[in-house]
């Protein structure tokens, strides 16, 4: 899915850089276009490999299965005699994209040369899913049949450049090195995409670690940040959920909806406190406006919550409440409930109406009482981040981001003065949760401290 072929290859030149630049590594993985056509750059690549002594442990080959060639069986077998390495892996693609017959042909050939057994060849088998960027998108309205297989059909690549995580000077993330030395967090895309909105700089005109340093300086996005607001982007999508409704919850995506300006939120107020606070380093905004782990987190209790309120507002008058969502929502949104009534049961209905009720009031917050409000905001977590008073300056500015803001606002007054120094990813890595929870603590405890006694971080 990564769009149309590049007439592209890999140079020394390119290679040498980042030998220059990394001093190990413990999985690479090989991809074209495809790789087997070019020997020379593939052996002048085991050859570094060997040269400089990197701990590989894990290779992988992608290959269409079209040239026959030993030699890279020999180059493999010879580099798992010499190194650690505990495993390479030849996958032959056999989707239906690509030529069984060639791929059986390039299996047996492969598999019948004598080999070390850390030398594995395998197929891919198939497709799960793949996304509908590059080449996919036209498969979505040519290929129908390929519906089961669809996944993030709205990918979006605006926000998926996320913080490269760096812990004792390792780099923790996949990193891509294109073809013509640009450099990229690793993730399903496009060529297009890897040369323009995942790009962080070229590793022929900067140093590696230049280039990530320069990213992670204003990046505000961990890596569950962009898978998240990426699968959320589905929603956009609703005529999508409309044809495959059979296999789509509509409970499930109007609480998406929901969630997803939840999400939107929470990165407009890193975004603001970014411009507010210029002493202050991105992962300590991260730390202090956190999204939620799950893209689906639990929001039924604060649902109800505003729910509730909002009848009591209208003396539980059901028809005029949703005479009031049916005027303020999107009718295609509207429609997912009162046209799918015979494949749900009355209690799904009514709770997709509860849901329907929510999502107006979250983009029409003047529609609940002033008294009513201030109740809902006293009671829920992300009601006031979510309506727009909670990212305005003012008497509304309270509550949810108040804690969270005052914080941040000391902690960059103290680096101001340089009465505190705080370095980017030198202490904390990108992602929250996930088992780095440990460090991130660590790192709000160093912080707390700072703030309690004042001290400088040499």
């Amino acid at each position: 899915m990564l769009g149309d072929a590049q007439n592209l290859t890999i140079t020394q030149d390119i290679v040498d850089r980042v030998f220059d630049n990394v001093n190990d590594c413990y999985y690479i993985s090989l991809v074209g276009g495809e790789v087997l056509l070019e020997y020379s750059m593939v052996e002048y690549l085991f050859e570094k490999l060997i040269k400089y002594n990197w701990n590989v442990k894990h290779i992988q080959i992608t290959t269409n299965g079209a040239i026959l060639d030993k030699r890279f069986i020999d180059l493999f077998d010879n580099y798992c005699t010499v190194s650690d390495c505990q495993e390479i892996l030849f996958r032959i693609s056999n989707d239906m994209f690509h030529d069984k017959e060639k791929s059986e042909k390039a299996y047996q050939f492969y598999n019948s040369i004598p080999k070390s057994k850390k030398i594995k060849i395998e197929f891919t088998n198939g497709i799960k899913s793949f996304k509908a960027i590059g080449k996919g998108k036209n498969l979505i309205e040519n290929n129908p049949q390929y519906s089961q297989y669809f996944e993030y059909v709205n990918y979006n690549p605006s926000v998926m450049k996320n913080r490269i995580k760096i812990n004792n000077d390792a780099v923790f993330c996949e990193m891509r090195i294109s073809s013509n030395g640009n450099i990229a967090v690793q993730d399903d895309a496009t060529y297009e995409w890897y040369d323009n909105e995942l790009c962080i700089g070229n590793i022929l005109n900067n140093s590696l670690c230049d280039l990530i340093e320069k990213h992670n300086s204003k990046c505000l996005y961990t890596c569950s940040d962009t898978k998240n607001i990426n699968y959320l982007n589905n929603v956009e999508n609703i005529d999508f959920y409309k044809q495959y409704i059979s296999k789509t919850n509509f409970n499930e995506y109007i609480k998406m909806l929901i969630v997803k300006k939840i999400f939107k939120k929470i990165l407009e107020a890193r975004e603001k406190a970014q411009c507010s606070f210029q002493f202050i380093t991105p992962q300590e905004i991260i730390l202090n406006l956190k999204t939620p782990k799950d893209w689906l987190f639990d929001v039924n209790p604060e649902i109800e919550t505003i729910y509730t309120y909002f009848l009591k507002q209208h003396n539980y008058n059901y028809n005029e409440i949703e005479q009031i969502y049916k005027e303020k929502v999107d009718n295609n949104i509207v429609n997912l409930v009162y046209d799918y009534v015979d494949i749900n049961s009355a209690e799904d209905i009514e709770i997709g109406k509860k849901y329907l009720c929510v999502l107006c009031i979250l983009n029409n917050p003047e529609i609940v009482d002033p008294y009513i409000r201030r109740q809902i905001i006293k009671e829920t977590r992300f009601f006031n981040i979510v309506t727009n008073r909670a990212l305005n300056a003012g008497a509304d500015y309270q509550l949810y981001l108040t804690p969270e803001f005052n914080k941040m606002r000391q902690i960059n007054n103290l680096a101001k003065v340089g009465q505190i120094h705080l370095n980017n990813d030198k202490i904390m890595p990108c992602e929250i949760g996930d088992g780095y929870d440990n460090e991130y603590n660590l790192y709000q405890k160093i912080t707390q401290n700072l703030l309690a006694n004042k001290e400088s971080i040499k």
